[in-house]
């Protein structure tokens, strides 16, 4: 009888908790009760809980776009975008034009089209409330509770204003590890200064990381890059005199001025081993070009997501195609081959 045979065996009662994965991260022991996409879920306590963040909206957004019967495709396209969507009721009738009965006609058949889109639009969005609600673990529920939206959202049973405090709790884990007060809002603002792009994250993957820190600082009332010195230093490259404008034009102004500062910390942050000769190819060009104004610096996300999806990675295999000519090709030195990439509409912002 071998030493194995005589071996007392112990049956365990219980499952050992705060079990890993292959690759180090914890398990999440919280479901969705959503039949079919009960793996689909927003949990601080799973390490992968920010990457996996866009994937979960895709899939969730899937869903709405499907079973919702009024309108759920334009839900489905405010959820992927991260806001509600603008409804433009058409310009009241003068007295002559109500005159006119066909105008008159047109002018009613227009307003309702949008009232009802717009109706059909707030329905959804307190069902979808409801859904990412039954998404949320708990510990999700108790990190967003620190967040200063938070009671609105729920009073307002606000499905978009929902998505943006998952995304800030997924993203900021201060505030899942229960560090609240002014702390919390020091570690959201310092976090976008302080991340690099990975090695094995895409371009697109990238932004969208970034633009995610950015919505967890601005969540906790923070604005990355709001300050007077970056919209002065703007006016004086351009030439404009901030005490001319006026309080609309000013506004617009320091807004544009803030998102061309969080363009650039992004493209700062860069792999450097794979993309750094996208950045050094950018900053000698526009030293040659004697560009003193930053002109040749990437002005959107999809500028910036032209410039290292175009280029040849350090390592990769793919052949880089360059067919010169148009100011996408000539400007970065290489064709931008970025159809197989996309951006959601707010990196546009």
């Amino acid at each position: 009888m071998s030493i194995e045979d005589t071996k007392p065996k112990v049956d365990l009662h219980f499952r050992p908790k705060n079990r890993k994965s292959h690759d180090g991260s914890q398990k999440s022991s919280f479901k969705a009760p959503t039949a079919g996409f009960e793996k689909i879920t927003f949990d601080v306590d799973n390490l992968n809980c920010a990457s996996k963040f866009k994937d979960h909206v895709d899939a969730l957004a899937g869903h709405v776009g499907l079973s919702l019967k009024k309108e759920g495709l334009a839900m489905a396209r405010a959820m992927q975008n991260g806001k509600e969507p603008t409804f433009t009721y058409p310009t009241t009738l003068d007295a002559t034009d109500q005159q006119d009965r066909l105008k008159v006609f047109t002018y009613e058949h227009e307003y309702t089209r949008v009232d009802d889109e717009k109706r059909a639009f707030m329905e959804n969005n307190h069902r979808t409330y409801e859904l990412l609600t039954l998404h949320c673990s708990p510990a999700t529920v108790t990190a967003m509770k620190s967040m200063k939206d938070y009671t609105k959202c729920r009073d307002n049973q606000d499905g978009i204003g929902l998505m943006a405090l998952i995304q800030a709790v997924s993203f900021n884990k201060n505030a899942a590890e229960g560090t609240h007060g002014l702390l919390s809002v020091v570690r959201a603002d310092k976090k976008p200064y302080l991340i690099y792009q990975k090695p094995n994250e895409s371009p697109s993957e990238w932004i969208h990381s970034f633009q995610a820190n950015i919505k967890s600082a601005e969540a906790t009332g923070g604005k990355i890059g709001g300050g007077e010195h970056v919209s002065q230093y703007l006016a004086d490259l351009e030439g404009v005199d901030l005490t001319t404008l006026t309080p609309a034009k000013l506004a617009e102004f320091k807004e544009r001025a803030t998102n061309m500062y969080q363009i650039l910390l992004c493209f700062d942050g860069i792999n450097r081993e794979k993309y750094g000769a996208v950045k050094n190819r950018i900053l000698n060009n526009s030293l040659l070009e004697d560009d003193d104004k930053g002109s040749m610096l990437p002005k959107s996300y999809t500028e910036l997501l032209h410039a290292m999806t175009g280029f040849k990675p350090e390592g990769s295999n793919r052949s880089r195609h360059y067919q010169g000519g148009g100011r996408d090709c000539s400007w970065y030195g290489w064709c931008s081959i970025c159809t197989d990439f996309y951006i959601s509409q707010q990196s546009e912002k």
